[in-house]
């Protein structure tokens, strides 16, 4: 039985092993935009699952910002949470997702679409970040909006969170 359980304890440390041989012989090869591409697909696959487990039940209603907003929150437990915040302003709605792990901003998505009364859409704009340490290490910008504008700065997007925080934390129970 203590060769067995020796055996075992050997396998599973030969596996991690070569594990983690693979994941340094990655970082090795792997140019700073492949390391880029695997940090944004972990940070997106995290959010998928986690956004997945979500109702999209709305837990609150503001009106800080001169629009309609509606808040829906998810927390699975795990360390991570999700805030979506949707509003409208006459015909532009808008669109907010953070995405936090360990207390940390690893994803945000804005979005804006231009719709008239009695139409389909008629313009939009949306925007995915990524971001690793405190900083946006990558974005993906769709439509014409904000990131056309020189004026624009991608790490704007931390502010904004902030300022969400913020609002939330000015919600009634």
């Amino acid at each position: 039985m203590k060769k067995l359980v020796l055996l075992s304890l050997v396998f599973i440390l030969c596996i991690n092993c070569k594990s983690n041989k693979e994941e340094v012989v990655i970082e090795q090869k792997s140019t700073p935009l492949e390391r880029e591409e695997i940090i944004e697909n972990e940070i997106y696959t995290a959010y998928l699952n986690e956004v997945t487990k979500c109702s999209e039940d709305v837990v609150a209603m503001s009106n800080f910002n001169d629009k309609n907003e509606t808040w829906s929150i998810c927390e699975n437990g795990n360390e991570s949470r999700v805030i979506q915040i949707k509003s409208y302003k006459e015909n532009v709605f808008y669109k907010e997702i953070y995405f936090e792990q360990n207390n940390d901003l690893v994803y945000a998505e804005e979005s804006i679409n231009q719709i008239e009364i009695n139409h389909f859409k008629s313009g939009s704009w949306k925007c995915g970040y990524y971001m690793n340490n405190g900083n946006v290490i990558s974005l993906e910008s769709l439509g014409h909006g904000k990131t056309e504008d020189d004026e624009w700065s991608p790490e704007l997007i931390f502010e904004m969170y902030k300022k969400r925080l913020s609002e939330l934390s000015q919600i009634k129970e």
